[in-house]
């Protein structure tokens, strides 16, 4: 039953190992041509090539799951508001503002537009370092879960510190994304909408993956313990 559990393991870790390779040789390319395509960016004349934003979308809101209904003041107090410009929206670094509104019993539907808004080579160079940097996190995070694999692929037995130290490495590799996606993310809403914004939050998928993976260190260091007591006793 135990070589039959390791057995099992390593096959995973084989499986696992050919597609870490796989995905790692991708964003290698992925990287060059976000490398290339930067230095690009810098060296042509920076009106050279452009290209116009422009956003258009339909939002509807129904609420007759919740028994909602609008009488007539209602819908015209709505509408009005809508018109206004009280309800512009921002999506991706985008305004929206309501060109036309419809109001039924228990729901709106709202048609908006986001101005025109010109991105050139300077821009464009700033949304290819955001993905030459997003791919670079990508592949260092890819090639710690490959070396995993690969121990996990030709352990005799998990509760090794070979295993554990290469998870504790995979959790650290991970540590970049915490800020590296909200930085990405505000780089690219400031080129479309043409404002400065710089988002420097923590992504909390991440940082309860590296928890995550930070006590598996812990329950496979115990698990070595145990197994090392055992070899002893045996």
């Amino acid at each position: 039953m135990k070589e039959k559990a390791i057995q099992n393991v390593n096959k995973i870790g084989k499986v696992g190992n050919i597609i870490a390779q796989i995905m790692k040789v991708i964003l290698i390319v992925g990287l060059v041509i976000c490398v290339v395509a930067t230095i690009a960016l810098v060296v042509l004349p920076d009106h050279m090539i452009g290209m116009k934003v422009k956003g258009e979308a339909e939002i509807s809101i129904d609420l007759s799951e919740f028994d909602a209904k609008f009488d007539e003041d209602d819908a015209v107090m709505i509408k009005e508001e809508i018109e206004s410009g009280n309800a512009d929206i921002d999506i991706n670094g985008l305004d929206f503002n309501a060109t036309a509104v419809e109001v039924g019993e228990s729901g709106f539907d709202m048609l908006a537009t986001a101005e025109s808004r010109f991105v050139n080579l300077k821009d464009l160079f700033i949304i290819m370092l955001a993905a030459t940097l997003t791919i670079l996190c990508t592949l260092i995070t890819t090639i710690f879960a490959g070396r995993l694999c690969k121990e996990f692929s030709q352990c005799e037995t998990p509760f090794s510190s070979e295993v554990t130290d290469s998870m504790q490495k995979l959790a650290l590799s991970l540590i970049p994304w915490c800020l590296m996606s909200g930085v990405a993310e505000g780089l690219v809403d400031s080129i479309l909408s043409n404002k400065v914004s710089v988002l420097v939050g923590v992504d909390l998928g991440v940082v309860f993956a590296i928890v995550i993976i930070l006590v598996l260190v812990q329950i496979f260091k115990y698990g070595a313990i145990l197994q090392q007591e055992s070899d002893e006793t045996l």
